[in-house]
């Protein structure tokens, strides 16, 4: 059975300081809270049958300042178990809604590692980032007040860099290993290159490839390739890039939809 699930990200009204908002979120002040709540039921209410989090903070900055922290990791990038948890999920917890079953995305082994070390793949520190990756992930379903249906590896460099360099049979083995659990596990990519790699990792369960944006994505995808790892596919239908699509429908229609009250 088809279900909708969406991406994760959505921005903060225009009127919130981003900055003070991410201090407040943490500290899990009852504004923060409210407005969490409120991108959150968005989703519902427009019909997402499993939501994602609403991810309004850096999806590389949410992890790496745990991991960062030398109080939070019993060795470098590898987060002590009590400490591997986003206050994103607890927010779930503190919410108090009839939730439906959820989706959770957590930056993936390898864009981290970009992140963190300006392009440069270091294996060891990939593999610990990894087992920490998956400690967020155990450490999230064990909290109460929601349910997971899906998770979200979310690997936007892949395919995307030119100037990446990694082990592919390194990659592979840290993707196992963050997908280590009972849940669907998909990965996220923004870019069908490594499509055929990723399907090499036995415990994901669905190849992502963006392409609500680029439909002509999916004609680089194989079926018989998906069959013979025993993949499925998921497919985007709808985009929330406001600027890129408000770009492509001035330059079609020789408008300006941010000052032309017409258009």
């Amino acid at each position: 059975m088809i279900k909708y699930d969406d991406v994760g990200s959505l921005p903060l009204p225009d009127t919130v300081d981003r900055e003070g908002f991410e201090r407040a979120f943490v500290n899990f002040e009852g504004w923060a809270l409210d407005i969490y709540r409120d991108l959150l039921e968005l989703k519902i209410d427009a019909g997402v049958q499993v939501p994602c989090y609403p991810q309004v903070r850096d999806m590389n900055g949410q992890f790496l300042k745990i991991l960062n922290d030398s109080e939070s990791v019993e060795e470098p990038y590898l987060v002590h178990e009590d400490n591997a948890v986003l206050p994103e999920f607890e927010a779930l917890e503190m919410l108090d809604l009839n939730l439906p079953k959820m989706k959770i995305c957590v930056t993936g082994p390898l864009e981290l590692s970009v992140s963190e070390f300006e392009g440069r793949i270091y294996s060891d520190i990939m593999m610990n980032i990894a087992r920490s990756l998956n400690r967020f992930i155990r450490k999230a379903e064990s909290l109460k007040g929601f349910d997971i249906e899906v998770i979200s590896i979310d690997e936007p460099s892949l395919g995307t860099n030119p100037s990446l360099e990694f082990d592919k049979s390194t990659f592979i083995e840290a993707l196992n290993i963050v997908a280590d659990t009972d849940r669907k596990l998909q990965i996220h990519l923004h870019s069908p290159t490594f499509y055929e790699t990723v399907c090499r990792a036995e415990k994901v369960d669905i190849i992502d490839i963006g392409a609500a944006a680029t439909p002509e994505y999916l004609d680089s995808i194989d079926p018989e390739i998906l069959e013979r790892y025993e993949k499925g596919i998921r497919v985007g239908v709808s985009r929330t890039d406001a600027l890129s699509l408000s770009a492509e429908f001035n330059e079609k229609y020789n408008v300006n939809v941010w000052t032309d009250e017409s258009a």
